[in-house]
């Protein structure tokens, strides 16, 4: 099991918050536009201008965030602390990865207006910043992910998979680490293939901002359009062979996770439960302090 596949019920929310897993919940969350502002900088190196732009625009993005979705999704993981001491089927869980999806869209949907008054003014200096930042980002990929020893690899994919179980139900013992050596051993994960899409996004990516900056009387609502076309090709690649590839990967996954949590064992899923709850009640307190 990797990142950005489906999870063992509650572990897919926290995925999805992308926040959850951490001790400081609320310190990271009150800190998100600043944090996300450094995260972008450091990919575009803004000027002035830019900047300005970028942090008024995730000012409000967080601001209708905290109102608006934190407390469903505080709801989500109340749920999922109802039902993670239960054992799970793979549909159960895939249903769980689908109820996060309105959330996701609705996240980025909400961000394009600010992010197109970003990317509308951008240069050439910020698209090469970019493109430095993605090469290294790619060396880090190879690094972790495209080891040539099989074996390294087999165990850089296995402590991965454990460390990400652990933030949810707490230290695993040998049956539940079994549980995931096996899921990784017949997993159908392709780790190059993945590379490929991911590739294959940031020359995409590349080229919807390069227009941008070739067509500077491009109109608000046409940087939009142009911005959400992207994102649905990341949700949906167009290389339509690894769509239905990625489609099927998160069916399987649903079904090696739900094996997963079912090999754990009653005191893991309280201890799993728990933290759900705590999660939960720190998002329902980051959206009453507005």
């Amino acid at each position: 099991m990797r990142a950005g596949r489906g999870r063992i019920i509650a572990a897919a929310l926290v995925g999805g918050l992308v926040l959850a897993g951490c001790s400081a919940l609320r310190v990271t969350y009150s800190q998100g536009p600043t944090i996300a502002y450094l995260w972008l900088d450091r990919q575009f190196d803004f000027d002035d201008r830019q900047e300005a732009l970028a942090k008024q625009g995730l000012a409000r993005w967080f601001a209708w965030h905290r109102r608006e979705e934190l407390p469903q999704i505080a709801a989500l993981l109340s749920r999922a602390a109802d039902e993670v001491t239960q054992d799970a089927s793979a549909e159960q869980l895939c249903r769980w990865w689908d109820s996060l999806q309105p959330h996701v869209e609705a996240a980025v949907e909400h961000a394009l207006p600010d992010a197109a008054d970003v990317a509308r003014i951008m240069g050439p200096e910020q698209l090469a910043s970019m493109r430095k930042r993605q090469a290294r980002g790619n060396e880090k990929f190879a690094d972790e992910y495209l080891q040539r020893d099989p074996v390294k690899r087999r165990r850089a994919e296995i402590e991965r998979a454990v460390e990400r179980a652990e933030r949810l139900y707490g230290r695993l013992g040998d049956a539940q680490r079994k549980a995931i050596e096996h899921e990784v051993d017949v997993t159908s994960f392709d780790a190059q293939r993945f590379n490929n899409e991911r590739l294959r996004r940031q020359v995409e990516l590349d080229q919807v901002l390069k227009r941008m900056q070739t067509q500077p009387a491009a109109t608000h609502d046409a940087a939009i359009t142009a911005l959400r076309q992207y994102w649905q090709h990341v949700r949906h690649s167009p290389d339509e062979p690894y769509a239905r590839y990625a489609a099927q990967l998160t069916r399987d996954n649903c079904a090696a996770s739900a094996r997963v949590h079912n090999a754990t064992t009653s005191a893991q899923r309280a201890t799993a439960r728990e933290r759900l709850r705590e999660w939960a009640s720190d998002l329902r307190g980051l959206a009453a302090a507005q």
